[in-house]
């Protein structure tokens, strides 16, 4: 008798905080752009100015025979002409002509999650798992789908929005599910980020706060993959998502699995075939019980760098073997630290997450061990 919450806990937009930029200053801030390129030698013509909740961003096109590079180099000359404390400069804009020349507005608007959920990208999704990540430059909701990621790194200084991204990811997941279709492990090793949600339906267990506690509940998750993954090949299928979507009328119990066709080069597949049907048979005393439907599996981990001191060998294969294998099974998962290091988030763990987002961070060092490439030291 699961509920789903309505729209009314949230708090609506603030209607006085969305008032439009003066489009004088706006116009005077590209020319006093346009005029510094100009005493460098760079030709440039104005293109679109587009206002974001925090960013606006000014196009330039530059004139032909006109290096991009050059524009880069004089990311300092710009911000000094325009007074900014910082700027961030697209060379070239990804799938345009123009040259991007971010800067933050003096006055922010805060994007609240209710609107996320009452645009019509959140309503007319087709992601399998929805996850409402915020809006971008131009003011357009990005969601993202958790089932195409399949696993997600968050990473970035303290006070850069980690824990508000952490908490619009589950609750997004709250509006979309019921516990009987996802199921949450969270791993909280700084005690005070997820105790508010110990009492929720979705929970597979409590909220793991103890580091020695941690390889318990992992090695659960491996050994629930490796259940469904048998359940699958029981079945004859090979994912939750044709699981899910079977046909429940036949008795996929009792019936017993089709006898193989003879084939030529037998000899080497039946040594290849005894070690798949090892694998996947059931352990000593289990019952393979085959339920009806299987439900996701949300891992988050809440801070990683905690559990890498206490035991980083065991976490770091335990991390690896589920995200090398679970994604087939439903099972996802989400890790957030705030110390980007590269002994913490280690050469395999980013190896097996393919999806990162990296919010504000001190150098181009921890850049570079998030996203692999310079960029997040340079975020607005």
């Amino acid at each position: 008798n699961y509920q789903m919450p309505p729209l009314d806990l949230l708090d609506s937009p603030d209607a006085g905080g969305r008032q439009s930029a003066d489009p004088n200053e706006l116009l005077a801030m590209q020319s006093s752009i346009l005029d510094t390129l100009k005493q460098f030698g760079l030709e440039a013509s104005a293109g679109d100015i587009t206002r974001g909740p925090t960013v606006t961003r000014f196009e330039v096109y530059p004139a032909r025979g006109v290096r991009v590079d050059r524009i880069v180099s004089l990311e300092k000359d710009i911000a000094r002409a325009t007074r900014a404390e910082k700027i961030n400069i697209l060379a070239p804009i990804p799938g345009k002509d123009t040259v991007g020349i971010e800067i933050a507005n003096s006055k922010k608007i805060k994007v609240v999650f209710r609107e996320l959920l009452e645009s019509d990208e959140w309503v007319n999704s087709k992601a399998k798992i929805p996850l409402a990540l915020g809006k971008d430059v131009y003011g357009r909701t990005i969601i993202a789908d958790l089932a195409q990621m399949p696993h997600l790194l968050i990473a970035g200084t303290t006070g850069s929005g980690k824990s508000v991204c952490v908490n619009a990811i589950i609750a997004s997941m709250l509006y979309k599910f019921s516990p009987e279709e996802l199921r949450f492990i969270m791993i909280d090793p700084k005690v005070v980020e997820m105790q508010h949600y110990g009492k929720l339906p979705h929970l597979a267990a409590n909220v793991v706060t103890e580091p020695k506690k941690v390889l318990l509940a992992l090695r659960y998750v491996i050994d629930e993959m490796e259940r469904r993954y048998r359940i699958f090949a029981k079945c004859g299928l090979r994912n939750i998502h044709g699981f899910n979507a079977r046909p429940l009328d036949k008795k996929t119990d009792d019936t017993p699995p089709p006898e193989p066709e003879p084939q030529e080069n037998a000899d080497e597949e039946e040594g290849i075939e005894d070690a798949v049907l090892e694998a996947v048979k059931p352990k000593k005393g289990e019952e393979l019980v085959i339920p009806d439907r299987l439900p996701f599996i949300v891992v988050i981990i809440d801070e990683l760098a905690d559990l890498m001191q206490t035991a980083p060998a065991d976490v770091e294969s335990a991390i690896a073997r589920i995200t090398q294998m679970a994604r087939a099974a439903g099972i996802h998962m989400i890790v957030a630290t705030q110390t980007p290091r590269a002994d913490v988030v280690t050469g395999v763990i980013k190896a097996n997450i393919p999806s990162r987002i990296a919010f504000q961070v001190a150098s181009k060092l921890d850049s570079r061990v998030i996203l692999d490439a310079n960029g997040a030291e340079k975020l607005l």
